[in-house]
Order: structure tokens, then C-alpha cells, then sequence
């Protein structure tokens, strides 16, 4: 049976695949704090559910054709650790580890690991 805390997690990716700002915004805490490589757009560390929204929407516009794939999700009390891989068409794969942190139902806080340069690289690539 899914605790609460994973299906939180695996929602929160399905909205981040599928780009909606607005099922976003009632996942996170008003003070989320929210960390990922500054070599991508939107990233560095954003406070605040109104800087991590811009931040996403940064994100979605520069990447649009990103696919998100989940491996494996361990949920743990309040946290969770996330495995996956970001695939950029055409030929692209790149893995990624987040740990997340959920207070009272909500994201409280995100941390991101991945080659943020490797994704700009193979995106520069897919336009061409």
C-alpha cells in the first residue's frame, strides 16, 4: 500500500511532466524551498512557492520536449528519496536523484541532483 508521502512524490511528477503550473502551485508549501543545478533555467535555490512556480515556468519553457520517468520512489516518514532519468529526444538519457522533504501534505522541500551542464548540452543538440 502507498503511504501518502509517495503518492504525493509520484503526483508531483506527473504535473511537473505534464507542465501544469497551476496543479503545481497546491503541492507546495508557501515556504518550499526548492534546490537544482543553477546551469539550468529556473534553477539554483528558490524560496517560496511564488519563486519555485517561476522557476518551474522557466523550466517548462526551456525544455518542452523533457520527458520525466520515475525508476524507483522509497518513501520514509515525512521524506523520499527519487530515482529517475530526464530523456531528451532524440538519444538522450540522463539520470537523476531527488530528495524530498513533505510537511503537513505538501512539498517543504526539494533537492536536486543531476548534470545540469549535460542537459543544456543535449538540448542544444535536439534544436540542431
Amino acid at each position: 500500500m502507498s503511504s501518502p508521502v509517495d503518492v504525493l512524490v509520484r503526483e508531483l511528477y506527473a504535473v511537473i511532466e505534464a507542465r501544469d503550473l497551476r496543479a503545481l502551485a497546491p503541492l507546495l508549501a508557501d515556504d518550499v524551498r526548492w534546490s537544482a543545478p543553477a546551469s539550468i533555467p529556473g534553477g539554483g535555490i528558490r524560496i517560496g512557492c511564488a519563486a519555485v512556480l517561476e522557476g518551474a515556468r522557466l523550466l517548462f519553457a526551456a525544455y518542452p520536449d523533457v520527458h520525466v520517468h520515475l525508476d524507483d520512489v522509497q518513501a520514509e516518514g515525512d521524506r523520499a528519496v527519487v530515482r529517475g532519468r530526464y530523456e531528451v529526444p532524440p538519444d538522450t538519457t540522463l539520470r537523476f536523484n531527488d530528495t524530498i522533504t513533505v510537511r503537513d501534505g505538501v512539498v517543504a522541500a526539494l533537492l536536486s541532483h543531476f548534470d545540469g551542464a549535460a542537459l543544456a548540452r543535449a538540448l542544444r543538440r535536439a534544436e540542431g
